[in-house]
């Protein structure tokens, strides 16, 4: 088992990421290293660098090299870094019946849902959903996900079939559930039943 803390340096004008992982495991050898230190360029981004690692006894020893080489002080680490993430979306409502709010743009959407089978360690086979899709298709999900978390305001009941949208390639049928059906989902007890729309010509 690991442990991590990291902290952030500006050394000579570049912003650098420490990094500091203690094994918790119990020993093997008393004089083995407990620690090492990782220095990364670039931290946040998919072009992290790592520019300098290094092994330590212990995690004192980390961070009193941190603190001399770096000026990293002991507030400075933390457990993980936190962000901020906003996600901005355009939606309409039906004018017709109950409302139901439908996420609108995401232009070049494609979601694919994917089943496979997946086999552990004890040769247990179960199936594994994969999801999938272009940037627009995976934000036009989560819209779609989010419409489904406030649809008290709306429709308590709302509830959006994927297998019917023609953005979404899938392999097994899908619905995105309002928070109402929270207990009977967890319960088990529900049944759903789909009817297939169909057209009837009167001449």
């Amino acid at each position: 088992m690991w442990r991590e803390r990291v902290a952030r340096s500006t050394t000579r004008g570049e912003e650098l990421h420490l990094v500091v992982v203690e094994d918790l495991s119990p020993p093997v050898d008393p004089d083995e290293c407990r620690c090492e230190l990782f220095v990364n360029r670039r931290h946040l981004s998919a072009e992290r660098e790592e520019v300098f690692r290094r092994a330590f006894a212990n995690v004192a020893d980390a961070r009193a090299y941190c603190a001399r080489e770096y000026g990293v002080g002991a507030s400075d680490w933390q457990d993980r870094i936190i962000q901020s993430y906003t996600f901005q979306f355009d939606y309409e409502i039906t004018n017709l019946g109950v409302p139901q709010p439908i996420p609108v743009g995401f232009d070049e959407s494609k979601i694919v849902l994917r089943l496979a089978p997946r086999e552990d360690e004890n040769g247990v086979i179960t199936s594994a959903l994969s999801i999938c899709g272009t940037r627009e298709g995976l934000r036009r999900l989560a819209a779609m996900c989010l419409l489904c978390a406030d649809a008290e305001q709306y429709d308590p009941e709302f509830h959006i079939h994927l297998e019917n949208d023609a953005d979404i390639e899938s392999d097994i049928v899908a619905t995105i559930r309002a928070p109402a059906y929270l207990d009977i989902l967890t319960s088990r007890q529900f049944s759903e039943f789909h009817g297939t729309p169909t057209r009837t010509d009167l001449d």
